[in-house]
């Protein structure tokens, strides 16, 4: 089966390598391929363009899974239109393929299970050590993520300054200003480079994801991940 496979910040390097193992031809181009991948159908990062063209060319297109979650699938529900080329959506657990399917959506979706890294056992564990990892930029003028990482970032050092809680860590993308945190002596900061790719430093946030007793952010991040 020939395919055409548009990774994304080497978000979906565990498929491509699964399917290159199963002997999958990988082409650069939709042109002559069977199928189409991509992580999502959102209109950014080119994903449209080429998207239209295998709707010209009469390509299908499936999407996998956009990190932890399930290809930003909450934003369809109203606020986008699902692009026509894609016939297949994976996603890596039932729950979203329940949310999915309630609205109605066109494309068929299939539950491919955990692919990131290996599971663990669920603790409780009071919450002393928190890793917080705001929405990162850009905000495509949709500034209430900017401002909500600010509110959520505040809260948290005063519960750091009044003792409530024995650390915080914070995971950005971007600098921090950009995610509109400030810099605090008390918390400890982890950037990732926005000119590297998002599973270069994935053995680094799971370590995080470990120490952490709690984890707190938003839109399939490492909250999802911590999950």
């Amino acid at each position: 089966m020939k395919v055409f496979f548009m990774d994304y910040c080497g978000k979906g390097q565990a498929f491509s390598e699964a399917m290159r193992e199963a002997g999958f031809e990988f082409l650069t181009t939709p042109q002559g391929a069977d199928c189409a991948f991509f992580d999502c159908d959102a209109d950014n990062a080119g994903r449209t363009k080429v998207l239209d063209f295998c709707t010209q060319i009469g390509v299908p297109a499936a999407l996998y899974p956009h990190g932890a979650g399930a290809n930003l699938a909450g934003s369809w529900d109203g606020l986008n239109t699902p692009h026509p080329a894609v016939v297949l959506n994976y996603v890596p657990a039932i729950g979203f393929k329940k949310v999915i399917d309630s609205y109605r959506y066109p494309a068929k979706v299939v539950v491919t299970g955990w692919h990131l890294c290996a599971l663990g056992d669920r603790k409780r564990r009071k919450p002393k050590n928190i890793l917080f990892a705001p929405t990162h930029p850009p905000y495509n003028g949709v500034l209430s993520y900017y401002h909500k990482n600010q509110k959520v970032y505040r809260m948290l050092c005063d519960l750091l300054s009044g003792g409530l809680i024995d650390s915080l860590t914070v995971r950005h993308l971007g600098t921090a200003q950009e995610n509109g945190i400030d810099f605090t002596s008390r918390v400890e900061f982890h950037p990732r480079d926005v000119t590297k790719a998002a599973m270069s430093d994935f053995e680094d946030q799971l370590r995080d994801i470990d120490q952490a007793d709690v984890v707190i952010g938003e839109f399939f991040e490492l909250d999802a991940l911590a999950v």
